[in-house]
């Protein structure tokens, strides 16, 4: 299935509860496989936090994958977020010809 996807979530400090922001801070977005992850794309946090990624299910060889976000500062890996298990992008919100887009709300880091 050659499906493009829109991938998109908000990184908030716990503490705070401010977005975190800095042009230091990016995001990787992955798939979770049976023997190996796979890499869908790799984001810096605009100013509100937020990132959004392009990707395409193809990679992840499942139309229902399991996706989790890695936070680095800089080159060091700062946070991993919990497993969204069977993430449904072909459930998600499609606008005309652009691809199916999810969004993963707001991960608190």
């Amino acid at each position: 299935m050659n499906q493009d996807i829109i991938i998109s979530a908000k990184f908030v400090s716990k503490k705070t509860g401010r977005p975190v922001s800095s042009s230091k801070y990016w995001s990787k977005v992955m798939a979770k496989g049976f023997f190996k992850d796979c890499f869908l794309d790799m984001q810096n946090l605009d100013d509100e936090g937020k990132i959004k990624g392009y990707s395409n299910l193809d990679l992840t060889g499942n139309v229902k994958p399991d996706i989790y976000f890695e936070l680095y500062f800089e080159d060091k890996k700062v946070f991993k977020s919990r497993v969204y298990k069977k993430s449904d992008f072909l459930k998600g919100r499609r606008i005309s010809n652009h691809p199916f887009a999810l969004d993963f709300g707001t991960i608190q880091v």
